[in-house]
């Protein structure tokens, strides 16, 4: 790890401003191979990938996965690792919708589980119309931790916070599996 410190103060411009000069926004960028993790916030799905995608950001990252850097993320930034997601980035009368994503994970991913009262029931109706491919949910307060592209654990920040495996039996009503999840604040 690296010891030294950096930030980048941007007075103007970048993809908020100039969307069509992302000179500064490629400088930040090109360090990122150089980074021990990537933690990715929360946001728009829908506006993150897009801008992943239009700025060849998919395939930095997924170099940097293949490298060993760790990938990390919430709520979007969680979203995006995965082949596709529950999202609200869409604009009414949509609201939750599976969208697709990243695909350096196979399966969906579902964020704020228990944090959205229509998440849940949502994700379950995609889940029996065949619209978003089984995977993962995780409360608000917790995480999956995947290795080497398979689940390893579920950890949270809070005591009663879950992760669920999710999927569709061949009756096609949905199966839910709490994950033994460790609290990390034991």
């Amino acid at each position: 790890m690296s010891s030294i410190k950096q930030i980048i103060a941007m007075g103007g411009g970048g993809f908020s401003m100039e969307p069509e000069n992302p000179l500064l926004d490629v400088y930040v960028i090109s360090w990122l191979l150089e980074k021990d993790v990537i933690y990715v916030g929360g946001g728009s799905t829908r506006s993150m990938l897009a801008l992943c995608r239009e700025w060849g950001l998919e395939r930095i990252l997924r170099k940097a996965y293949e490298e060993g850097i760790v990938l990390a993320g919430i709520s979007a930034g969680a979203n995006c690792w995965f082949e596709q997601c529950s999202t609200d980035s869409m604009p009414w009368p949509a609201r939750l919708s599976a969208w697709p994503c990243l695909a350096i994970l196979k399966g969906s991913f579902c964020p704020h589980y228990d944090g959205e009262v229509d998440r849940r029931p949502t994700v379950h109706q995609f889940l029996q119309a065949g619209s978003i491919l089984p995977g993962y949910a995780a409360d608000d307060g917790a995480a999956a931790h995947f290795v080497d592209d398979s689940f390893s654990l579920a950890v949270s920040s809070r005591p009663h916070a879950r992760v669920y495996r999710l999927g569709r039996t061949a009756e096609g009503a949905v199966s839910e599996e709490a994950l033994p999840t460790r609290y990390l604040g034991a």
